[in-house]
């Protein structure tokens, strides 16, 4: 997993909410308050896919024209972590230390329902 720009990190926004894969002008019409502009879209996803943050999911027609559908590869959530991996691994002479440090500020900032806080600590087990 490589790291994401602004730019390419909104349209993975749009495509994270969508429950279907989108074409680009899908993906623009759900992006006005974007950063990019709406011409610049196919350099952006052409970089998604080469990252291997996005996939071809299928074609949908537009008009005349068909277009290619977008999906993304991984989840918000894989892409969190592995930002925190990264920046952790980067500035960290102990990886372990410092994810548990990462984990116990996240959990400290966060109101977390019992049904995952039981979930978390099956997953602990599960590492012991």
């Amino acid at each position: 997993m490589e790291s994401l720009s602004r730019s390419e990190l909104e349209i993975m926004q749009v495509l994270w909410a969508s429950p279907v894969s989108l074409s680009a002008q899908q993906i623009v019409a759900q992006s006005s308050d974007a950063s990019w502009k709406s011409n610049s879209v196919h350099i952006l996803l052409n970089n998604l896919l080469r990252k291997a943050a996005i996939a071809v999911d299928g074609y949908a027609q537009a008009g005349k024209h068909y277009s290619r559908t977008f999906r993304p590869q991984f989840s918000r959530a894989a892409y969190a972590a592995f930002q925190v991996r990264d920046v952790t691994a980067t500035h960290a002479a102990d990886l372990a230390d410092e994810t548990k440090d990462v984990i116990c500020a996240l959990l400290k900032d966060t109101k977390l329902k019992q049904g995952t806080i039981a979930e978390i600590e099956d997953l602990l087990k599960g590492n012991e």
